[in-house]
């Protein structure tokens, strides 16, 4: 559990975190003497010597170049009666803050922190750009007055005023002239098998195994460090997931566990999961994702921890598909020349005809404004190419802002640690070309992207090799990436699917399922002030989810949980 809620009164000197909690989380970490006073939750991963390491340097900077893993922290300075307090590097798990006349609050939830100070009423702007981009790009919350505390800073208070404080930069991790793939590869292995041991758990945890890579690599991992896990997978009974971890398992030894969105999910669990699953991501994540949340729930009853392979491809691999993830005006910004020729593509874009434009006039001049200062417009960054300037937002904004609405709804219920993630790795990752980000913009060539599938073939190959010889959802193996004849192998199968088109479960997670059986509910909130147009609201008039459609639904029911005195989250206030 990790929900929290801070005040920090602006006329006191605070002494004790005691004074500062409302609601008050289980420390993993509480260090404190007569100079200073540290409280750390979440998942802090810290070695043996960090106790003592930490209060001969007694700093967030400390904290945040020592510990890994997702986690928050507050820090009291006694000596200059300063507290500090933020979230771990890439900030995935979300700090909302307030400021009052009186004093500073803080939160992980956007909707209790408003709630909790008397605000109610939903963000224009928040909502403009969920519609537009699929979830916020600024640091708007869905509650007027309410901000998400900015990518890897941290709060100061001082004197009764707050400072961010801004501790990493993601372009910290470019260079100029990175290795090549081909003499960089052997150190990344060595570096990411040896990075990965501290996020494995010495007690038996899940380890997260789908028909990628991503899983594979670090059940391979977890075998290379003697651990004691069991892969989890979850889908519908024909899902392409379960099919490919299920052959995969069997070859390879592994035990595996597979939780099935079945018809008892869809009419039983979906539409409860889809409802805590928006008030927990405070509003950024849809009805759609509920079964995050369910599957962390069914893993809770046996295990705490859940090793994932959250921003693997993504670091490794140039993203170039739009989806939820980036969404098609997301790719505007970043694939035209300008920012006008953006704006005018968004515009037409038929997520802004969605939205009344004498409502949203005033939201959507300020949000034009903010963009212009992305890295794909300002001058500030025209030194990097159009895909490093697209990765310094990714690493900044879409990291935290898509997965973490994921992850924070799984911290309610079980700790979900990404070794990918890990910074010792990126640095290495980073000095070579093996990182996505010194591909070109957009990079669809198969033969160009098959480098960034490289490094997971010979993670497996030097950890655990059983586990790189049963084909992936992609139809080869990973040991067909390190041999000539393999390569054919994959050219053949990449040709196939590209001429056969073979069919796939087009619904392996249940979403449509759960849309069928909930639809009735979703389309039965009232709409959320005259923010939409009218002829396009209350959601897809057909069976099928329709993503628009859901974000404007998931809208509506924010709307009235704000304004209702039920609280549908995991840790009610």
């Amino acid at each position: 559990m990790v929900s929290f809620l801070l005040r920090v009164c602006k006329e006191k000197v605070v002494s004790s975190t005691d004074e500062l909690f409302v609601i008050r989380p289980e420390p993993v970490i509480l260090l404190k003497d007569d100079f200073s006073e540290l409280f750390v939750w979440g998942d802090p991963i810290v070695d043996e010597s960090f106790a003592s390491s930490f209060l001969q340097n007694r700093s967030a900077g400390f904290l945040l170049n020592n510990a890994s893993g997702h986690f928050y922290f507050v820090l009291i300075d006694r000596r200059k009666g300063e507290v500090t307090a933020g979230n771990s590097i890439f900030s995935i798990l979300p700090v909302y803050y307030l400021e009052t006349s009186d004093a500073l609050f803080f939160s992980d939830n956007a909707i209790r922190l408003g709630k909790h100070c008397g605000r109610t009423g939903l963000s224009p702007k928040f909502v403009t750009e969920v519609i537009l981009f699929n979830y916020p790009l600024s640091d708007q919350s869905a509650i007027d007055g309410v901000k998400l505390l900015s990518s890897g800073s941290f709060c100061r208070i001082e004197n009764g005023r707050m400072s961010a404080v801004r501790h990493f930069s993601p372009e910290e991790l470019f260079v100029s002239n990175p290795v090549p793939w081909k003499r960089a590869i052997s150190e990344a292995a060595e570096v990411f098998l040896a990075s990965s041991g501290k996020y494995l758990p010495e007690e038996p945890y899940f380890n997260s195994f789908t028909g990628g890579f991503d899983g594979r690599t670090l059940s391979a991992a977890g075998l290379f460090h003697n651990r004691t896990f069991t892969a989890v997978c979850f889908g519908t009974e024909r899902s392409g997931d379960r099919l490919s971890a299920r052959n995969a398992a069997k070859e390879a030894g592994i035990r595996l566990e597979e939780i099935s969105l079945n018809d008892e999910y869809v009419s039983k669990a979906s539409l409860d999961n889809g409802r805590e699953f928006i008030y927990n991501s405070s509003g950024t994540g849809t009805f759609e994702r509920a079964h995050y949340l369910y599957s962390a729930k069914h893993l809770e009853r046996a295990g705490s921890c859940l090793v994932t392979g959250n921003f693997g491809s993504e670091i490794f691999r140039a993203a170039h598909l739009t989806g939820e993830m980036i969404s098609k005006n997301l790719f505007h910004l970043f694939s035209g020349e300008d920012s006008e020729s953006a704006f005018r593509s968004i515009q037409n874009s038929r997520e802004f005809r969605s939205l009344n434009r004498d409502v949203i006039r005033g939201a959507w001049d300020v949000i034009k404004a903010e963009l212009r200062c992305l890295p794909s417009f300002s001058a500030e960054y025209k030194q990097y190419t159009r895909n490093q300037r697209f990765y310094i937002f990714f690493l900044n904004e879409v990291f935290r802002k898509y997965f973490g609405a994921e992850m924070i709804n799984q911290f309610t219920r079980i700790r979900n640690r990404t070794p990918f993630l890990d910074m010792s790795f990126l640095k290495t990752l980073f000095r070579s070309d093996l990182a996505g980000a010194y591909s070109d913009f957009n990079e669809s060539n198969p033969f160009k992207r098959y480098k960034g599938q490289l490094l997971y073939a010979e993670i497996i190959r030097r950890a655990y090799p059983a586990l790189g010889k049963p084909a992936t959802d992609k139809g080869y193996r990973p040991d067909d990436l390190l041999s000539l004849s393999g390569k054919i192998r994959i050219g053949k199968s990449y040709i196939a699917k590209r001429l056969l088109r073979p069919g796939r479960d087009s619904d392996p997670n249940a979403v449509a399922m759960a849309w069928l059986a909930n639809k009735d509910f979703w389309r039965s909130s009232p709409p959320a002030g005259d923010i939409f147009n009218k002829n396009l609201q209350g959601g897809s008039g057909n069976n099928q989810p329709d993503s628009l459609s859901c974000r404007v639904c998931t809208v509506n029911y924010l709307h009235q949980l704000l304004y209702s005195n039920e609280d549908q989250g995991s840790n009610p206030c």
